[in-house]
C-alpha cells in the first residue's frame, strides 16, 4: 500500500508539473496580422511546444524522467500489482526502460545524421549505410520487450504480462496522439 501511496504521489507531482514542462507563452500576432484576422481571415497559427528532438538536453532529461514516472504510475494501476511484486518488478522494468531509452535517443541521433547526410548530398554508400545502422537500431528496439518478457514473467501471472503488452501499445498510441494533436496541420497554409 505504502508503494500506491507514494506511486500516486509521484503521478500527482508529476500531473501537476506537466503543464509547466509543456507549456510555453503564446506569442500575440503582429498588429498587421490582427488586422487581417479581424477583416476576416483565418487565424494565425501558433506554433506547438517544441519536439522532444529539439528540445535542450536538460529539458529532454526532464521530459524523458517525468515520463517514466508517468508510466510507472499509470502501470503500477493498470496491472494491480501487489506491494511485493512491485519491488521485484519495477527493478526489471527500470532496466528494461534504461535500455530503451538508450535505444531511443541512439535513433534520433542516427536520424540527425541521416538529415545531415541527405542535406550535404552524401553519397549513395553513406546514405545505405546510414539507414542499415538505423533499421538495425529499430529492430533492436522491437526486440527489447521479447528479452525482457522471461524476467518480467518471473515476478507477473500471465495475466499481467498480457496486460503490460497491451499497456505498453496503449502507453505509445497515447503519446503519439498526444504529440500529432501538439503538431501543427501542415495541410493547411500557414497565415503570415
Amino acid at each position: 500500500m505504502k508503494v500506491r501511496c507514494l506511486l500516486f504521489l509521484i503521478g500527482f507531482l508529476l500531473w501537476a508539473d506537466a503543464a509547466e514542462l509543456m507549456a510555453q507563452p503564446v506569442p500575440a500576432a503582429p498588429p498587421r496580422e490582427r488586422e487581417r484576422w479581424r477583416e476576416g481571415h483565418s487565424r494565425p497559427r501558433i506554433e506547438p511546444p517544441s519536439s522532444p528532438e529539439q528540445m535542450s538536453p536538460e529539458r529532454r532529461a526532464q521530459f524523458i524522467a517525468r515520463l517514466r514516472q508517468l508510466r510507472i504510475w499509470k502501470l503500477t494501476d493498470r496491472l494491480k500489482m501487489t506491494e511485493e511484486q512491485s519491488i521485484r518488478f519495477f527493478p526489471k522494468y527500470n532496466r528494461y526502460q534504461d535500455e530503451y531509452f538508450a535505444k531511443v535517443e541512439q535513433l534520433h541521433a542516427q536520424m540527425r545524421e541521416l538529415r545531415e547526410l541527405e542535406a550535404k548530398k552524401a553519397p549513395d554508400s553513406e546514405l545505405d549505410k546510414q539507414v542499415e545502422k538505423i533499421l538495425a537500431t529499430r529492430t533492436e528496439m522491437s526486440g527489447l520487450f521479447s528479452k525482457y518478457a522471461k524476467e518480467f514473467r518471473e515476478v507477473l501471472t500471465a495475466q499481467q504480462l498480457a496486460e503490460l503488452m497491451l499497456f505498453e501499445r496503449d502507453f505509445l498510441d497515447d503519446l503519439n496522439r498526444l504529440m500529432r494533436r501538439e503538431r501543427p496541420d501542415t495541410t493547411r497554409p500557414m497565415v503570415r
